[in-house]
């Protein structure tokens, strides 16, 4: 907030030393090379086929065009609001995953 004072002084004309120009200050910002690598995410997606799913244990596997295959549990198919009766051998469904130490896991499922 500014004085009464150095308010007054500005409208009168007069110098105040109170108020003196901003100064520009060069900053010294060095870019720095992130050290990982993005070109290998560990997340994905694509369309992928039910090889088979069992009701009662809640889980099954899916495949994509490939041959590579990846588990699926019962609560990722609920948490993508779809009925688990969907899950029939040949149903196609886009899958999100991410990746983890040793396999992919399905974060969310949509129906194709």
């Amino acid at each position: 907030m500014i004085s009464r004072r150095t308010l007054f002084g500005l409208l009168a004309g007069g110098s105040c030393a109170a108020v003196t120009p901003l100064q520009a200050q060069p900053m010294n910002v060095e870019w720095i090379e992130p050290d990982w690598d993005d070109s290998a995410r560990p997340e994905g997606g694509g369309v992928w086929r039910v090889k088979w799913f069992n009701r009662k244990r809640g889980f099954g596997f899916i495949a994509n065009g490939s041959g590579e295959e990846m588990r699926v549990d019962a609560a990722v198919i609920r948490a993508s609001d779809i009925d688990i009766s969907e899950m029939r051998p040949g149903r196609m469904f886009v899958v999100r995953w991410r990746r983890d130490e040793n396999a992919k896991i399905p974060t969310a499922l949509t129906r194709r």
